[in-house]
């Protein structure tokens, strides 16, 4: 069932959509159509080929990432209890690692979802993404 949105959050909605641009949306609907899509495989429906993480092309993806994270969009996926409180992540002890390397742009194994407002957001703003799906 659809409730109305209040007022405040249909004109972030309008901040959204001015702020953002159709790479945003593309990334928006990849997540969307795909609940638990890592950055990786995000970017394979948008490219074909990694470029090297020292790219413009790497800076960009983590500022579009970045920006829908930020922005109340997005997230990484996470286990919730029962009447929705998240929960906290288990970190098993790690031994050290060799590498000298930073986590890549492009890494494959942290899932992203929408958030509830962003759900909403794809549900007010993006209506052909709803009907194709449906």
């Amino acid at each position: 069932s659809s409730k109305i949105c209040s007022d405040d959050i249909i004109r972030l909605f309008i901040d959204w959509l001015n702020i953002y641009h159709e790479v945003h949306f593309q990334v928006i609907r990849i997540i969307y159509q795909n609940p638990g899509v890592t950055r990786y495989e995000i970017w394979m429906e948008l490219h074909e080929i990694i470029p090297r993480e020292d790219s413009a092309e790497a800076d960009l993806y983590k500022m579009l990432i970045r920006d829908l994270s930020t922005g109340g969009v997005i997230r990484q996926a996470r286990n919730t209890t029962e009447d929705g409180q998240f929960l906290k992540q288990r970190h098993a002890p790690q031994a050290k690692r060799g590498t000298s390397t930073l986590e890549s742009a492009f890494e494959n194994t942290k899932s992203y979802v929408l958030t509830e407002l962003g759900k909403q957001f794809v549900h007010y703003t993006m209506n052909e993404v709803v009907t194709k799906l449906d």
